[in-house]
């Protein structure tokens, strides 16, 4: 399209036909520079992206080559396996110590002492409990004597504030005889006892209950709002489950990887507690952080390999229906695509209004050799003035 009758037409926002020659950059400085309006919407004649007919083909032949679900299951866990295989190790590893790993089993003598010394430990327990409750009746009162939102404190909320400082610290005393006291106990029996084990256990589960929790609490809040979402929009009932699915999938990643953190955030202090020495401490804590991990990746695996396997039968099904209704070659794709219509002679006109009639004067311009968007030589005739503008394209095909 000539310079000339591209910027006529595109400074009103009417475009007759595409020109590369200026971009929506230039326009606005043209307009800015002219000080004119921009009137009415652009047009853009548009073509269907379609894929060519031999790239289509090829895709629908990889896509009818699937292979079955316990196919495609072994062969990748097999290249898992040989891309990752020290990743692998350490998670069957783990599993076999959640599975099967007890703890080694003491002595009686060690079993009797470790007992006695935890009977022993009980006036430390009662000591922080009734530290515990001194201190949550101190805060309580504190709370009550401060003035509107806590912004003030009088002579008695300090006074309460002292108090609750005072037995604070009488807890933290109570809680570190307590944990002298345990630790002398579990000392007799070891890190690697049947004690400490159990113990670590009894900590990974009951983080991973929370974190499991965690995740159910915020699925049913997205569900809540999702589906609130949802009524004021043209949604269908797939691609709801699908949305709320993954929503579901991304909470219990959240609440078990987090439910982990926790977990190896509390272990080192069960650790310590049964005074190893640093090496074995390492060797425990490591062993006891695999198998929480690869638990935690057994549970996370069979809840995406749940969700994505159902949606690849979906797609095998798919295919093997595109196959039995197109023979065993499988669907031949499109013959033809846009752009590929028939026949000669073709005229298209299309006419525009222009709200100023002062942008274009009036003007025939015959245009004998103007290319189209395929290459065929057109014929393009131009005429302006007034309140209208209309361009004739004849041309051997569409563009």
């Amino acid at each position: 399209v000539p310079a000339s009758l591209a910027v006529c037409c595109r400074a009103c926002r009417h475009q007759v036909l595409p020109n590369p020659d200026s971009s929506p950059k230039q326009e606005r400085e043209w307009c800015k520079k002219e000080g004119r309006m921009r009137y009415g919407m652009r047009h853009r004649p548009t073509r269907r992206a379609e894929m060519d007919p031999e790239t289509s083909r090829a895709l629908v032949q990889a896509i009818g080559k699937m292979p079955p679900l316990h196919v495609a299951v072994y062969q990748g866990g097999k290249a898992f396996v040989k891309r990752f295989p020290v990743t692998t190790t350490l998670y069957l590893f783990g599993m076999i110590l959640m599975l099967f790993a007890s703890g080694m089993s003491v002595s009686e003598e060690a079993s009797d002492e470790y007992a006695q010394l935890l009977q022993e430990s009980e006036r430390e327990t009662s000591m922080v409990e009734q530290a515990l409750n001194k201190v949550a009746q101190a805060s309580h009162d504190y709370n009550s004597q401060r003035g509107f939102l806590g912004l003030s404190c009088n002579a008695a909320c300090t006074k309460a504030y002292e108090k609750l400082q005072r037995y604070e610290k009488e807890l933290k005393h109570a809680k570190d005889e307590q944990f002298k006291a345990l630790s002398h106990a579990k000392s007799k029996v070891g890190v690697f006892s049947m004690y400490a084990v159990q113990e670590a256990r009894d900590l990974f589960w009951r983080t991973f209950d929370q974190g499991k929790g965690f995740a159910k609490r915020a699925s049913m809040w997205d569900l809540i709002f999702m589906g609130v979402g949802s009524m004021g929009r043209d949604e269908g009932l797939a691609s709801f489950i699908l949305r709320l699915a993954m929503q579901v999938l991304i909470n219990f990643t959240m609440g078990l990887m987090g439910a982990l953190v926790a977990f190896v955030w509390y272990l080192w202090d069960i650790v310590k507690s049964y005074q190893p020495d640093p090496v074995t401490a390492v060797i425990s804590f490591v062993l006891f952080v695999v198998a929480a991990a690869s638990m935690v990746a057994t549970y996370l695996l069979v809840l995406y390999g749940t969700a994505f396997s159902g949606a690849y039968m979906m797609v095998y099904a798919a295919t093997q229906n595109m196959r039995i209704e197109g023979g065993e070659g499988g669907s031949q794709g499109p013959r033809g695509h846009i752009g590929s219509a028939e026949g000669d002679g073709v005229s298209r006109v299309l006419v525009q209004n222009f709200f100023d009639p002062s942008m274009c004067p009036r003007r025939t311009i015959n245009y004998p050799k103007v290319f189209d968007q395929s290459g065929n030589n057109a014929q393009t005739s131009y005429q302006g003035g007034g309140d209208a503008i209309q361009v004739r394209l004849t041309c051997p095909s569409f563009v």
